[in-house]
């Protein structure tokens, strides 16, 4: 457990990084289930019987859930960026405040 006086440092370019990384497995997630789907599509029309029932009920079962995995990446991606980007521009919005606040009179000798 982090006590008050630990710092933990939050690096933006890491943190964008892997919401990158999210964003690419939630693309290649969303390109193979929906190859896996049109794959079992194409297979209903020559396949019938109580079997083809139940594939397809599976089928159904298996798209929802990933239609719910794909979010969750995307939603990943998303958060992350978003961190990304306040823990940059706090950062800095820090630094300029802290630096707007340092004394200038006298500083610099003529």
């Amino acid at each position: 457990m982090a006590g008050k006086s630990d710092y933990i440092k939050f690096d933006p370019e890491k943190i964008m990084e892997v919401s990158m990384n999210f964003d690419r497995l939630h693309n290649r997630f969303t390109v193979c289930t929906g190859n896996i789907k049109k794959k079992a599509e194409s297979m209903r029309s020559i396949w019938q019987g109580d079997s083809a029932v139940l594939y397809a009920e599976k089928l159904k079962e298996l798209d929802t859930q990933s239609a719910e995995i794909a979010k969750k990446f995307l939603s990943y991606s998303q958060d992350l960026a978003k961190a990304s980007g306040i823990y940059k521009d706090d950062g800095e919005t820090v630094v300029k405040r802290i630096a707007e606040g340092l004394p200038t009179d006298g500083v610099f000798l003529s």
